[in-house]
């Protein structure tokens, strides 16, 4: 009767849900948004798949697109069924200013802020800024355009990550939803890959080959895992270190 679940879409500021018993508190709903994110990270297999892939605890974690916070709290749900407790600590890129606040309250309410940095800026560039472009309707149908002379979107600088990971530091988990940087994250990061356990990646169609990129990620020493997903025009896809690199 309401596709998409459009009434409470529209009533969430007004009647938040709280779903209880989530990490150290409660996962809630505040506005359209999450409600859209809800659906996107917990009710897809995707992220879910990692669940399988995943050997020893993992000690951390990063998040390049945080969007609003779901997938942290999702890797904490995995973690507790797996390993029956979590200490994992979280690094979050998000670009979208509008969301960024969303992510502390989502943190705050699940109680694992203490374990997780926050950092408001745009993945896959070592330097510059990017235009930022985010959909009327839906905050999370973003694209990112980087260069001189576009005018459209907001601009925001981007994170040199190698300035908030040290350069000893083994990432367990690395998910990377940027709307079509992961291109230039793949040319501009290869340690990153290299020292990357475990990546859970969308890739978007922004007309640049997605072959190149799979190759780089197969350059670091990971091997895909399961079937790529195919999610409207863009691929869905698990790589795991191979065990000999």
């Amino acid at each position: 009767m309401f596709p998409e679940g459009f009434l409470y879409r529209r009533l969430a500021g007004l009647a938040p849900c709280a779903l209880l018993g989530v990490a150290d508190g409660a996962l809630v709903l505040r506005n359209k948004w999450q409600v859209s994110s809800l659906r996107d990270v917990f009710l897809s297999s995707h992220y879910w798949r990692l669940f399988e892939h995943i050997d020893e605890r993992p000690a951390f974690i990063v998040d390049l697109g945080g969007h609003c916070g779901h997938f942290v709290v999702l890797c904490e749900l995995i973690l507790e069924e797996r390993f029956g407790q979590s200490n994992a600590e979280y690094l979050i890129v998000e670009g979208l200013a509008e969301l960024v606040s969303g992510i502390h309250q989502t943190l705050s309410d699940t109680g694992i802020s203490a374990r997780c940095r926050v950092v408001h800026g745009l993945a896959g560039l070592r330097n510059g800024e990017g235009q930022l472009r985010s959909g009327a309707q839906n905050l999370l149908d973003a694209s990112v355009v980087s260069g001189t002379g576009v005018e459209r979107g907001t601009k925001v600088p981007y994170v040199d990550l190698l300035r908030h990971i040290p350069d000893d530091q083994p990432i367990d988990i690395l998910k990377v939803d940027i709307e079509g940087s992961e291109h230039d994250l793949i040319d501009n990061y290869p340690t990153l890959f290299e020292r990357a356990r475990l990546v859970a990646m969308e890739v978007h169609d922004v007309g640049r080959p997605i072959d190149r990129l799979l190759e780089g990620l197969e350059a670091a020493g990971l091997r895909p895992q399961l079937p790529h997903i195919r999610k409207g025009p863009h691929t869905l896809v698990i790589y795991k270190r191979d065990a000999r690199s």
